[in-house]
This record gives structure tokens, sequence and C-alpha cells, in this order.
């Protein structure tokens, strides 16, 4: 993806009220698709921290370890 945009990839996590935390891509679909350019739909959204990967180079580089499978990049 990030070499077909040309460019990095910025993510964040929104609150889609001030006391509703949005954990289902629908959601996020239903409040921001008109504002947004893509939405990856990767499954629910974990209250934990994220991991970070940078992609900028030919070797991954983890940022912070976090929700999901990271054995792939440190081995």
């Amino acid at each position: 993806i990030v070499r077909q945009l040309g460019n990095p990839i910025v993510t964040t996590s929104l609150d889609i009220s001030e006391r509703t935390f949005a954990s289902d891509p629908m959601d996020f679909m239903e409040f921001y698709e008109d504002r947004v350019d893509l939405i990856i739909h990767a499954g629910p959204s974990y209250h934990d921290p994220s991991t970070i990967i940078d992609f900028t180079t030919d070797q991954p580089r983890l940022l912070r370890a976090g929700q999901g499978d990271i054995s792939w990049i440190t081995s």
C-alpha cells in the first residue's frame, strides 16, 4: 500500500463521541466515510496499545510492540 501511495500511512484511534470509543470499523465508516480516503476493515480494535511498524524501508522495523503477533518481524 505504501509503495502504491508513494508516501507513509498515518493512522490513529478515533473517539466518535466524548463517551464512546469506536472499536468496530463499521462505526468509523458511519461517521467518517466521507472524510477519509481509505478505511481498511481489519476487524475490531482493542483498548490496549497497538503495534507500530515502520515500513518505509525494505526491512520492516518494530517501533512499538502492542496488540498482535509480531513474531514475523522479530525473528
